[in-house]
């Protein structure tokens, strides 16, 4: 299974209020969005960089430039980490952080030039807010990772070519309905071969108190990013509801 995929479940499973924040020194980059620290190893929250192990092959592609440009932000730096959530399975801790006196995030930093892409896990919405803005912007000017096919946005009606990895996938939700314990956003006529997003009821009803209600996406252009696997047709499971980014709406979406 993809390292990078257990992270984000992860991370999603694990979202808590983050702690009073502390200061490490001696930062050194493992990866993009890693980083070891007073012999602790690091996640940085909300955010997704390639991967030095990817489904037992080489690295993914731009992996040493993202590692890179995370070090050289840290380098000789202190950093303020806060904890948001638990240790994942390799023991890693998922923070927010930031360079000592500064206000913004690393996470803002790395995204903008371009060397992750926004993974939604935390309850810090208006960080994962900010997040999704510079990535539209890294993205639209094609600044690092996002001058490479491997990580362009799929059409929803190629997401069969996605299918192992973390993607973002765009296109028309055809269908929005509650079926059993699970409600379905279905991109085509066919669920047993056509991209689906889907996400637990629990969650359904919770996101439409909070004013976010998928039912209404039918007929909507949407965006949604999560890792994607093959139930029927390419699927991802919706764990966070800023996984779905409304593009343009029928009416009544909104986030």
């Amino acid at each position: 299974m993809d390292r990078r995929r257990l992270i984000v479940a992860g991370l999603a499973a694990a979202a808590a209020t983050p702690s009073a924040a502390k200061t490490v020194v001696n930062a050194r980059a493992l990866s993009g969005d890693r980083f070891r620290a007073g012999g602790a190893d690091y996640q940085l929250a909300d955010i997704l960089a390639p991967s030095p192990h990817h489904l037992h092959r080489d690295a993914q592609p731009f992996y040493i430039q993202a590692r890179n440009i995370l070090a050289d932000l840290i380098d000789e730096r202190p950093l303020r980490i806060a904890n948001a959530g638990a240790p994942n399975r390799w023991g890693e801790h998922p923070v927010q952080a930031r360079l000592e006196g500064d206000e913004r995030a690393i996470q803002e930093r790395l995204v903008e030039a371009g060397a992750a892409r926004v993974a939604p896990a935390s309850e810090d919405h208006g960080l994962i807010d900010r997040l999704l803005a510079a990535e539209g912007a890294a993205r639209d000017q094609k600044r690092g990772l996002w001058r490479l096919d491997a990580y362009s946005v799929v059409d929803a009606a190629a997401a069969d070519r996605a299918v192992g990895a973390y993607h973002l996938i765009e296109g028309s939700v055809l269908r929005a309905a509650l079926a059993k314990n699970r409600f379905y956003l279905n991109f085509g006529d066919d669920y047993r071969s056509d991209f689906t997003a889907s996400a637990p009821s629990r969650l359904y009803r919770r996101w439409a108190k909070q004013g976010f209600d998928l039912a209404a996406l039918s007929e909507a252009r949407v965006r949604i990013r999560g890792f994607v696997e093959r139930i029927n047709g390419a699927s991802i499971a919706l764990a966070h509801r800023q996984q779905i980014e409304i593009v343009s709406s029928s009416g009544g979406a909104r986030l």
